[in-house]
C-alpha cells in the first residue's frame, strides 16, 4: 500500500508537474534615475586668436601757444643770427 501511494504520488506529480508552462509574466516598474556623475577636468586653454584691426585714429589734440617771432640775419661768413623778441 505504501508502495503504490507513493507511486501514484510520484506520476501524479510527473504529470501535473511537467505540465506547459505558463504565460510571461509583466515587466517590471523602471527603476529611478541613477545619481549624478562627478564633474569632468577642466580641458586645455585654447590656442591664440589672431591680432585685431588698427583703431580708428584718434581727435586732433588742441591747438599750441603762439610762438615767438623771429628773424634771421646773415652774418656774411657762412653764420647767421637768429634773434626772436618777447611776444
Amino acid at each position: 500500500m505504501k508502495r503504490t501511494l507513493v507511486l501514484l504520488l510520484a506520476t501524479t506529480l510527473l504529470t501535473f508537474g511537467c505540465g506547459q508552462e505558463g504565460p510571461a509574466g509583466e515587466d517590471g516598474a523602471e527603476g529611478a534615475p541613477g545619481e549624478q556623475g562627478a564633474p569632468g577636468e577642466d580641458g586645455a586653454p585654447g590656442e591664440d586668436g589672431a591680432p585685431g584691426d588698427d583703431g580708428a585714429p584718434g581727435t586732433d589734440g588742441e591747438d599750441g601757444e603762439d610762438g615767438a617771432d623771429c628773424s634771421v640775419a646773415d652774418n656774411g661768413d657762412g653764420t647767421v643770427t637768429v634773434t626772436c623778441g618777447d611776444d
